[in-house]
C-alpha cells in the first residue's frame, strides 16, 4: 500500500513530514485523551513510520495546555518508541509553560532545532556521492541535488537520502528515500531488497506492505500514476555512466 508522507490526517491530529530531519504532529484540539488514543491507533497502522521517528509537536489552537497535559503527550510520544523532539506554540504563555515541564522549546528558525535531529552528514559536489561500504545503524547520509551509489549494505536503522536516485549494491535493510526534493522521476535500484522504509518524491511504503515475492531480491522501484511501482530484475541490469 503506497502512502502519503508528507501528511497524515486523523480526528484530533495530522502528521506532516516537515522536512526530512523531522515530522510535526499538528494537533488540532484540546482533548488529550482522545489524540492519545488517536496516536496509538496510528502507531498500529504503521508501526516502522513513528518507531525511531523524531517528532516536533505543534499546537493549531489557542487554547492553553497545562504542563500536566503536555507530559501526557510526550508519554503518547515516547512510548511507541519514538523521540520528542519539543513544541511549537505562538502563544508566548504556552511557550514558557512547555520549558517549564522540561520540554525543548522550538522555534521556526530552523537553526533551533537541537542537534540530534539535524543531519549527520550533508555532501555537495558532484552528480553522484559515491559510498564505499556499509552503512551503518544510526548514520544519515544526504546527498543535495546528487544520486547516492552504496557499494555495500544499508543497515537496520540507517537512511540513505537524495535528490536524485538511489542505487545499491548491496542489502537495503533501513531507509532508502529518493527524490528527497520531489523529484517523481526518481528510482531506487537495490541488489537484495529487504528495507524498513522506502520513498520517492514523498510517497512511502513500508516493509510490512511489500510482497514476498520482492523480499530479498534484485529490486527497482519507480514512481507511476502518483504510486510506488516494484519490479524484479537482474543486478547485471544496473548500468552507471561516470
Amino acid at each position: 500500500m503506497n502512502k502519503r508522507a508528507d501528511v497524515f490526517l486523523n480526528q484530533s491530529f495530522e502528521l506532516k513530514a516537515a522536512s526530512l530531519q523531522y515530522t510535526c504532529v499538528r494537533i488540532k484540539e484540546i482533548d488529550i485523551t482522545k489524540f492519545e488514543e488517536d496516536f496509538a491507533g496510528a502507531y498500529q497502522q504503521a508501526p516502522k513510520l513513528f518507531r525511531n521517528g523524531a517528532f516536533i509537536v505543534e499546537f493549531i489552537y489557542d487554547d492553553f495546555v497545562a504542563s500536566n497535559k503536555l507530559k501526557r503527550i510526550r508519554k503518547a510520544i515516547e512510548g511507541v518508541g519514538a523521540t520528542l523532539v519539543g513544541m511549537r506554540s505562538n502563544l508566548s504563555a504556552q511557550r514558557d509553560e512547555i520549558k517549564k515541564t522540561g520540554i525543548n522549546v522550538i522555534h521556526n528558525n530552523k537553526t533551533d532545532l537541537p542537534e540530534q535531529i539535524k543531519r549527520s552528514q550533508v555532501i555537495s559536489g558532484p552528480r553522484r556521492l559515491m559510498v564505499q561500504g556499509k552503512v551503518r545503524s544510526g548514520t544519515q547520509v544526504y546527498a543535495k541535488d546528487q544520486d547516492i551509489v552504496v557499494c555495500g549494505d544499508v543497515s537496520h536503522g540507517s537512511e540513505i537520502i537524495a535528490s536524485g536516485n538511489i542505487f545499491i549494491y548491496g542489502a537495503v535493510n533501513g531507509k532508502a528515500i529518493a527524490g528527497a526534493d520531489g523529484d517523481d522521476n526518481a528510482q531506487i535500484f537495490c541488489q537484495e531488497f529487504k528495507p524498513e522504509l522506502i520513498s520517492i518524491a514523498g510517497t512511502y511504503i513500508v516493509s510490512d506492505d511489500i510482497a514476498s515475492e520482492y523480499q530479498g531480491k534484485s529490486v527497482s522501484a519507480r514512481m507511476k500514476d502518483k504510486k510506488i511501482i516494484l519490479s524484479v530484475f537482474s543486478s547485471q541490469q544496473i548500468e552507471i555512466n561516470f
